[in-house]
């Protein structure tokens, strides 16, 4: 896989990193970040979640004194690739260091979990569960960045570099998501006959909250001429961009652990396939268009919701029991489309 990465990263998909030592730190920033999701999903399955955040603020915080240090020219070694290499690797290490602690009182393996026949058995039945969550997993990595991607090489560096800049500050509220989702499981697991409960109660919830978030977005412009006059630029793609964060989290945090509790993640793979295949298609045809970058951004949370829409339509035949607020929840999830166009077009 690391070598895979590295060979992508040269091939061109990002213009800025065709050098062997840019693709390397890719390639490490990349496997080291999954390999922090995994010892995270550790930590959840323990109830330890605070190790994940605690950690994370103090890789920030290194990242931050680097930066600081950098500004200053104390250091003009450092590179932003490097510097978040470094940022992971000190996160990385006291992770490690607790995971073999929650390790140490594991059941020993016995010798018949050696043997071929156990050993073919465990990874069959770990693929046949696991590897469609595994890959829908990285469809959504692949629905968070198509967009920078398609358009990395088809606009100009400095608008790109305004609608990613955009795009990395609406990431730091995703990343909440992936720690919520690792555990969301095992917390919802025991009310399995009653499931649509909790999703209609979660559904309702996320929908009434993008209402604030729509409008914090607003307010955020009023005060990036004080803190960021560099980037006012990219006010506008935030705006467009915040629409994608309530579909998102819908479809992430509430479907997907719906559907792996009723074990249909292999429908939920098949239509996660479908629409970033479609999300794909669209997105090319619009930035080989050179179309305004707002509109890129509207298809993505157009998408998204259309995605989610989908998915409750097929949860509703899985679990009829999900199907008498069917409408109440469409209902609100087109006044929800109707504020964000209200706010972005008007």
């Amino acid at each position: 896989m690391y070598g895979l990465v590295i060979v992508l990263v040269r091939s061109g998909i990002y213009p800025q990193a065709r050098t062997s030592s840019v693709a390397v730190l890719v390639a490490n920033q990349i496997i080291l970040q999954n390999v922090s999701g995994l010892l995270q999903s550790l930590f959840n399955r323990n109830h330890n979640f605070y190790y994940g955040p605690l950690l994370t603020l103090f890789s920030q915080a290194v990242f931050l004194v680097g930066v600081i240090a950098y500004s200053i020219d104390y250091t003009k070694s450092l590179d932003l690739i490097l510097l978040s290499n470094i940022q992971l690797v000190v996160s990385m290490i006291p992770m490690l260091y607790l995971a073999f602690k929650e390790t140490e009182d594991w059941t020993a393996i016995q010798q018949k979990d050696l043997y071929l026949s156990s050993i073919l058995k465990n990874i069959r039945r770990s693929i046949g569960f696991g590897l469609p969550i595994l890959l829908a997993g990285l469809l959504f990595l692949g629905f968070q960045h198509i967009d920078k991607l398609l358009i990395a090489g088809l606009y100009p560096a400095r608008q790109f570099g305004f609608y990613a800049f955009a795009a990395t500050l609406l990431n730091v509220c995703l990343t909440v998501i992936f720690s919520v989702a690792n555990f969301m499981m095992q917390t919802i697991a025991p009310y399995r006959s009653t499931v649509e409960i909790f999703y209609n109660k979660a559904v309702f919830f996320i929908l009434l909250l993008i209402t604030p978030l729509l409008f914090s977005v607003v307010f955020l412009q009023l005060l990036m001429p004080r803190f960021l006059p560099n980037y006012l630029e990219s006010v506008v793609y935030i705006r467009y961009l915040a629409g994608f964060i309530g579909p998102y989290v819908l479809v992430q945090l509430i479907q997907f652990s719906v559907f792996k509790l009723l074990n249909k993640q292999r429908l939920f793979l098949t239509l996660a396939v479908i629409f970033f295949v479609l999300s794909l298609s669209v997105e090319y045809i619009l930035a080989k268009s050179q179309v305004p970058l707002t509109v890129i951004a509207l298809s993505s949370a157009l998408m998204a919701y259309g995605w989610f829409a989908a998915g409750d339509w097929l949860l509703c035949r899985i679990k009829p029991e999900c199907k008498p607020k069917q409408k109440k929840r469409y209902l609100f999830m087109f006044a929800t489309i109707c504020l964000y166009l209200l706010i972005n077009l008007f």
